[in-house]
């Protein structure tokens, strides 16, 4: 079941369904002082926008996977034509105007879709309103805005192990809860937002159940991908602490849900 509540709109009325990006966010700085410093109104995540120069960089690299994929079955067929008689000059020029053809095709095709295209993504959680954000544009409008929002009451946050060139690296990511113990083939659990990254595993649950506490959500250790087994660190109820700087005035707990 999908707890998102995703919104695609116009620009033209971007504004009137909240998409607009808020101007005071507090960046998140790989959670430097996360569990010393107050909580903002809102925490940036993360930031990445890709150039129109990058895009089509990204489409080049597409047509030369293509081409890299064709090559040993265009041998293979090369091969062939050339056992049944056909000239080697005519079969090896025919082979590689196919090839060209089709890397031409993957550029064109990468260049036409967002992967190829300058795009813009920003994702931050709302502290006011209880939420995790994602918002993506495009510049001119190509195509509409897309703001997926989830209620944090519905996240958590995942302590997993990541292990390159023999060496072990222990993460912290937020999660939903209902997808959090699913394998996706790829390192760790499916993950909304990567935070941060230690040498120790005891440092990693220390930091992620002090964030979780703040936070108001649960806190879960996944032991390997292998199993995807669960192990709860901590249950905090869903209680944030928020001094929004609108009203420095309100210092009671806020509840959300």
């Amino acid at each position: 079941m999908n707890n998102a509540a995703t919104a695609v709109v116009n620009l033209s009325t971007a504004s009137d369904m909240g998409t607009e990006l808020p101007d005071d966010f507090k960046p998140w700085r790989h959670g430097e002082g996360c569990l010393t410093e107050p909580l903002p109104s809102r925490l940036l995540l993360w930031h990445r926008a890709q150039s129109l120069q990058e895009g089509r960089q990204t489409a080049r690299n597409t047509a030369g996977a293509y081409m890299l994929l064709a090559v040993w079955p265009a041998a293979l067929v090369f091969v062939v034509l050339h056992k049944i008689g056909l000239p080697p000059a005519f079969a090896l020029g025919g082979l590689a105007l196919s090839l060209l053809h089709l890397a031409a095709r993957a550029y064109l095709k990468a260049r036409a879709t967002t992967d190829g295209q300058p795009w813009d993504v920003h994702e931050w959680i709302d502290f006011e309103r209880c939420m995790w954000c994602s918002r993506r544009t495009e510049p001119e409008g190509r195509e509409p805005i897309q703001m997926i929002q989830h209620p944090l009451h519905r996240l958590a946050l995942v302590c997993y192990v990541h292990t390159w060139e023999q060496r072990n690296s222990y993460e912290v990511c937020l999660s939903e809860l209902t997808e959090m113990g699913k394998t996706t083939g790829l390192i760790g659990p499916p993950r909304l937002s990567w935070l941060m990254s230690f040498d120790t595993e005891a440092e990693s649950f220390i930091v992620a159940q002090g964030l979780a506490k703040r936070w108001g959500i649960t806190c879960w250790h996944r032991r390997s991908d292998a199993d995807s087994e669960l192990r709860q660190l901590c249950d905090e109820s869903a209680t944030l602490f928020v001094r929004p700087p609108s009203d420095p005035s309100l210092a009671a707990p806020q509840t959300c849900g």
